[in-house]
């Protein structure tokens, strides 16, 4: 009689076991909401891959980094430029030594608005506001009857903001092929010291 009752109970909470419904996780699709694009300035490549002999003509645009970010849904964004260069010379003229280095930094930052006008071409609109810093250290040592040596300094600091505007074509997915103008209004503040002027006849 126990060992009935024992088989009854076993067979019952299996049963109850085996009863309940079974629970399947559906995992949750993320839904991308944004675009980010990594840019690099083409143009001093494509200058020297395709350089016919012509002078170098002057870069427009300085911008040699940015980096890219808009909604999907509205299109809607934000992006950041920046373009430092560094550089030294030394040039010698007959009896007059000039050395010059210094930098150039170029900084922006904006929003926009991006149009799709089909699966491969997007258009956009937007401002920028941009900062320029400059420094350039010049030393003229002239070799000669004066024997003079002066050295000069330039400071320069320069804001700027306006409207810009861009086109773009998509080579694959990841990969995007662009253009962009932009109208700025500028105002530039120079600074100009003279150290010292040194004549080594009266020395």
């Amino acid at each position: 009689m126990k060992k009935l009752l024992f088989l009854l109970l076993v067979t019952s909470i299996g049963n109850s076991l085996f009863a309940q419904e079974e629970i399947v996780e559906t995992p949750i699709e993320k839904t991308k909401k944004t675009d980010h694009y990594i840019g690099v300035q083409a143009n001093y490549l494509v200058r020297e891959f395709f350089n016919f002999g012509g002078s170098n003509s002057v870069n427009l645009n300085p911008f040699g980094f940015v980096y890219h970010l808009n909604s999907i849904k509205s299109g809607i964004g934000f992006r950041v430029g920046l373009g430092p260069s560094i550089y030294s010379t030394k040039n010698i003229d007959g009896l007059a030594t000039i050395n010059s280095k210094g930098y150039n930094l170029n900084g922006r930052l904006g929003f926009d608005k991006r149009f799709h006008l089909n699966t491969r071409w997007e258009a956009g609109v937007g401002l920028d506001a941009v900062v320029v810093l400059k420094k350039d250290e010049s030393r003229n040592d002239q070799i000669n009857n004066q024997g003079i040596i002066s050295e000069t300094r330039a400071f320069s600091t320069s804001y700027c903001g306006g409207p810009m505007g861009y086109l773009r074509y998509k080579l694959r997915p990841n990969i995007l092929l662009g253009t962009e103008t932009s109208f700025y209004i500028l105002s530039t503040d120079n600074q100009n010291r003279t150290p010292y002027l040194i004549n080594l006849e009266k020395c």
